[in-house]
């Protein structure tokens, strides 16, 4: 006669070896890529993002210099994960030759709701850092 409670903990047991030796799954490291381009009417497109975590895929104007301004122009909220072809609908007057930004806000206050700068809250929905820089990327509308 076989003695299945033997059986049962040895497979427990290696599931759970398997299971430390293995780890657990990691995350891919927070990114997004944009390119150059016109705007189909107020729609941009954003070539690749990926976040570890639910956050916000948000688009910044820029001053005369070229340099962010914290005015969110368009945002959408994602879900962790990688995700191809992200169109952003903006608002305000966009024209060719505008210096725009892309960038990744973590989803820290009311799920799925944009918070950054609303008033009265501080620290909610802060730009997303990998190793200890802003994800960010810089594009011209052509």
């Amino acid at each position: 006669m076989r003695n299945w409670s033997n059986v049962l903990s040895a497979g427990v047991l290696a599931s759970g070896l398997a299971g430390l030796i293995a780890g657990p799954a990691l995350a891919a490291p927070a990114a997004l890529t944009v390119s150059d381009q016109k705007a189909v009417g107020d729609t941009i497109m954003i070539a690749d993002v990926n976040l570890p975590k639910n956050g916000f895929l948000v688009i910044h104007p820029s001053d005369a210099k070229g340099n962010l301004i914290e005015k969110d122009i368009g945002h959408l909220t994602l879900t962790a994960g990688d995700h191809k072809a992200v169109k952003v609908k903006l608002t305000g007057a966009i024209k060719a030759g505008d210096k725009l930004w892309a960038m990744l806000h973590e989803d820290t206050g009311t799920a799925g709701q944009y918070e950054f700068g609303m008033a009265g809250k501080s620290n909610i929905d802060m730009p997303l850092k990998e190793n200890g820089k802003v994800v960010e990327n810089a594009f011209k509308l052509q």
